[in-house]
């Protein structure tokens, strides 16, 4: 989620040293090197060698930067007013992109052989923007970013695929917090009026749509020099991989992009204490040419991670509702979830002894025998726990409600428990008489209500799993690999 806005946010981990503070010629090529630094960084080695691409001249109060680049159209730019504030503050007003630019890059294509990359052309319209910033290069008072843009379209057309896309408007606000040697990340968004459509090939044409799209983001104890090292490290991988796999034919790594990657690696341990996200989707349409469209009044995302003491639990949860259909066989929409919440989690598991695997894993000189203590050392901590929370699905007449979760303590060994309710599951067979779909489904659904136990109105499945087999209510279904087959 938000992956986009996070990554300007990102950008602040890299400030301008900014220690000019006269409007003046010096003071321009002081912001102009440090600006050129800053850019080397984020954006990488390229755009820091190109010293002359990088514009600050004084104007009045304030300096005027511009960072020129050429497209089909010609020259063009993006440009900001930046303005020292007492206490070594940077005011960034008037940020601009251009208001439309043509340019074409070289990116990897769905459907491509591995490595091979495609010129893909890109046209970009905004009508109307409002951007700006509060920069402490410092880190030692909170930063801010705020963009505003309105009617966005994108085009992008290559040799496989053609793709357009509009946004009504699109707002972010970010801030940056320090927090005692570390930073806090909070970011709000909103997407209104997104619609896409695309055709890949000679397959059938494809759009997307959302009314309305609302997005927060909450990273905790970011670690800026591990944060440094993580952008410094991928962007160093992402420039290799794709010319030297296309010459190579695979994606064996050479040794500089296997550096990168375990440098990448080991960035990741550490660099942040907590992670919190949710996004809420209302009006969304897909639909497919000729096959006919389905809409969904509602959609939600949400993830939350946390690291106590080394060791991770993560949940995700997603929610569907109100899901309809459009010019779709009757048949086809009654087995669409009208109602869907599944909440997936996962806890347990040593940052520092996931970080030795993968990192041993990346090592070619390393041994079986250090990938197998490295993989036994995942279960140090009790052992690892995979969980379904929560599931909640309506479809039809059936409502089914469950959870469960399943223990791994060594290679092979596990318990597993889950608990599912459900009611309708007798309509649902009378039903599937007349639904040729339902049909199909129909000795399992009647198997599944074999095995059920009547608790009032609901039917109940406690299912136990382990090496020594699987129990539904108590009811052996499976034979574990230490029961002796006794056929």
């Amino acid at each position: 989620m938000s992956r986009a806005h996070l990554a300007l946010c990102l950008a602040l981990l890299w400030p301008v040293a900014a220690t000019a503070q006269s409007i003046d010629a010096a003071g321009a090529e002081a912001l102009r090197h440090d600006l050129q630094s800053w850019f080397a960084g984020v954006l990488g080695p390229n755009l820091g060698a190109a010293q002359g691409r990088l514009r600050v001249t004084p104007e009045g109060d304030h300096f005027r930067v511009a960072l020129p680049f050429a497209d089909v159209t010609g020259q063009n730019a993006i440009t900001a007013d930046v303005r020292p504030l007492p206490g070594g503050i940077w005011a960034v007003d008037a940020l601009r992109l251009p208001a439309a630019a043509k340019f074409t890059l070289h990116m990897p294509e769905q459907g491509a052989p591995p490595g091979a990359t495609a010129p893909t052309k890109f046209d970009l319209r905004i009508g109307n923007q409002h951007s700006h910033a509060l920069v402490d290069p410092a880190l030692t008072a909170p930063s801010r970013l705020s963009v505003d843009l309105a009617n966005v379209d994108l085009e992008t057309d290559s040799a496989r695929q053609h793709q357009l896309q509009h946004l009504d408007r699109y707002a972010m606000q970010a801030t940056l917090q320090p927090d005692h040697g570390r930073l806090d990340l909070q970011e709000s968004s909103t997407i209104a009026g997104w619609r896409s459509a695309s055709r890949e090939g000679d397959r059938r044409a494809v759009g997307f749509g959302a009314d309305h799209i609302l997005a927060n983001l909450r990273i905790d104890g970011i670690d800026r020099a591990r944060a440094a090292a993580l952008m410094t490290a991928a962007s160093g991988l992402i420039a290799t991989l794709p010319s030297a796999a296309a010459q190579r034919g695979h994606m064996a790594l050479s040794a500089p992009e296997r550096a990168a990657l375990r440098a990448l690696i080991e960035s990741l341990h550490g660099i942040v204490t907590d992670v919190q996200g949710n996004e809420s989707i209302d009006g969304v349409h897909v639909a497919i040419a000729g096959l006919g469209e389905v809409t969904a009044q509602h959609v939600s995302l949400g993830m939350a991670g946390a690291a106590p003491g080394g060791v991770l639990h993560a949940t995700l949860t997603i929610g569907l509702d109100g899901l309809t259909g459009r010019d779709l066989p009757p048949s086809a929409m009654a087995l669409v979830p009208h109602h869907l919440t599944l909440q997936p989690s996962v806890s347990g598991v040593s940052l520092a002894a996931l970080t030795t695997l993968a990192l041993a894993a990346t090592d070619q000189n390393a041994s079986r025998t250090e990938l197998q203590q490295d993989t036994d050392a995942l279960w140090a901590q009790g052992g690892m726990r995979v969980g379904l929370d929560a599931i909640d699905v309506d479809v039809g007449p059936v409502a089914l409600h469950g959870q469960g979760s399943l223990r791994m303590t060594g290679p092979g060994e596990y318990t597993g428990h889950a608990r599912i309710a459900a009611t309708g599951l007798d309509m649902l067979m009378e039903q599937a008489a007349s639904n040729p779909d339902l049909q199909r489904a129909l000795p399992l659904i009647a198997m599944a209500r074999g095995f059920a136990r009547q608790e009032g109105d609901h039917l109940v499945w406690d299912i136990v799993a382990s090496p020594a087999g699987v129990t539904v209510n108590g009811v052996p279904i499976g034979r574990g690999r230490d029961q002796p087959d006794r056929r």
